[in-house]
């Protein structure tokens, strides 16, 4: 059994001047704090490591280089049988994955779409062939089958929904099947709150692993002082009126922030970007008056 206890400290507190407004900003780290009932290797691998898809033309010994551990910390932590039988879409745990090998934040997955090509690709995203095949390790640029995820250097696009209407008292949210809110939407909804906690799983219609979603909507607030309060695993951005107001876009555990701001009365737009790397998968966001 693995219980899972949090403990909660606040590390940083910021003051900042936004037109006008007066921003206090705290982050509160809810740091994971594991006890395994039973020396049992898998479990405890699962303190630190992220989770991976098997894609074809994957090797334990690729991924294990990729994620700088070993092929044998990986048979371990799954349990696998047979080292040489991987199959396209099995999900493995790599335990001791450093952040240095997960995707950097300056970029984007990008799933293969039938039709697509490694030059149409790279003209999206304005990069180059050459670039795609280094970074994803591809040993044939003709062989990209649908549903493959290339890591895109650079790749992130503006979300093209900012132009869209925004609803009023709730949220209208779009998902992606990458990390960089970028490309086709690939689900849409609107919800009255944003209150998610999907576990290891995701959304309907998007990849376990490597998702991007944002959500807009208008509200009307009192004049007065409110906290805004964001938890998420793993990145979050969080804008009032088109402004930045608090930045958590990071790999990271489940961890709360919150934000204190002095606004007007009136209506006013809010906008809470989310991405997920990979393992857990959960973001909220609330606020109350001061």
């Amino acid at each position: 059994m693995l219980v899972q206890h949090l403990r909660a400290s606040v590390f940083t507190i910021r003051w900042l001047w936004l037109s006008g407004l007066i921003v206090v900003a705290t982050t509160i780290i809810l740091l994971p704090d594991y006890v395994s009932a039973a020396d049992d290797y898998s479990s405890l691998a699962m303190q630190a490591g992220v989770w991976y898809v098997v894609q074809s033309g994957d090797t334990l010994e690729a991924i294990a280089e990729r994620y700088n551990t070993s092929t044998r910390a990986i048979i371990r932590a799954n349990h696998v049988a047979d080292a040489n039988n991987l199959y396209v879409g099995q999900r493995l745990w790599v335990p001791g994955a450093t952040l240095s090998a997960r995707p950097p934040l300056n970029g984007s997955w990008h799933f293969v779409q039938s039709g697509d090509s490694l030059d149409s690709i790279a003209s999206e995203y304005g990069t180059t062939p050459a670039i795609l095949i280094r970074v994803n390790h591809l040993s044939d640029a003709n062989d990209i089958d649908p549903g493959l995820r290339l890591w895109i250097p650079g790749g992130v696009l503006e979300p093209s929904i900012t132009s869209l209407p925004v609803p009023k008292d709730s949220w209208r949210g779009y998902y992606y099947a990458n990390t960089g809110l970028s490309g086709q939407v690939v689900r849409t909804e609107q919800v009255h709150k944003i209150d998610f906690d999907w576990g290891i799983g995701s959304p309907l219609q998007l990849p376990l692993d490597g998702f991007s979603a944002v959500w807009t909507g208008r509200f009307d607030l009192d004049e007065g002082g409110y906290r805004f309060l964001v938890s998420s695993d793993d990145g979050a951005r969080l804008y009032l009126d088109n402004r930045l107001v608090l930045n958590a876009w990071r790999n990271q555990p489940v961890t709360g922030y919150f934000v204190d701001m002095i606004v007007p009365k009136g209506e006013h737009s809010l906008r809470l970007e989310y991405y997920d790397i990979g393992g857990d998968a959960s973001i909220s966001l609330w606020w109350r008056p001061l």
